[in-house]
């Protein structure tokens, strides 16, 4: 989510070039009524051509969270975001994706909270704050 969250402030990456669903809609704008939202998704239940384009960008997440996951070791990844309307199916080959190409096997959950990529950014400044205070001497903090 974090990774995909850097369009929210002005950062591109691999995988949100490829998988967020601004990213998407624009991938599909030619199978769409309207470049929006709605019609992605019932293009994505009605269109073959855009449930390849979509189902190929849930692998695209699976096997990014596998690299990362690989790298750091993580065991657990919280999903969020707009792209999860696109349904089970959608979550469910990022699952398999992600446990396919990982060393160890990734729990992925799915966040119950909106903005989730903004709220971890926000988690991550504050202990990141939080850090940079422990590590000051009682005088410099006075100061």
């Amino acid at each position: 989510a974090g990774e995909i969250g850097g369009n929210h402030f002005g950062t591109d990456s691999t995988i949100s070039m490829n998988t967020s669903l601004s990213r998407l809609v624009q991938k599909c704008s030619e199978y769409l009524e309207k470049n929006d939202v709605p019609s992605i998704l019932k293009a994505y239940r009605e269109n073959g051509t855009v449930r390849e384009i979509v189902e190929k960008s849930a692998e695209i997440v699976g096997m990014e969270i596998a690299n990362i996951s690989n790298l750091l070791g993580i065991g657990t990844v919280f999903l969020g975001g707009d792209a999860l309307q696109f349904g089970e199916k959608y979550i469910d080959i990022i699952r398999k994706t992600a446990n396919r190409c990982s060393v160890s096997k990734i729990r992925i959950l799915i966040s119950d909270h909106r903005n989730i990529d903004v709220r971890g950014a926000l988690s991550e400044a504050k202990l990141r704050a939080i850090d940079m205070l422990m590590e000051r001497t009682p005088t410099e903090t006075a100061n």
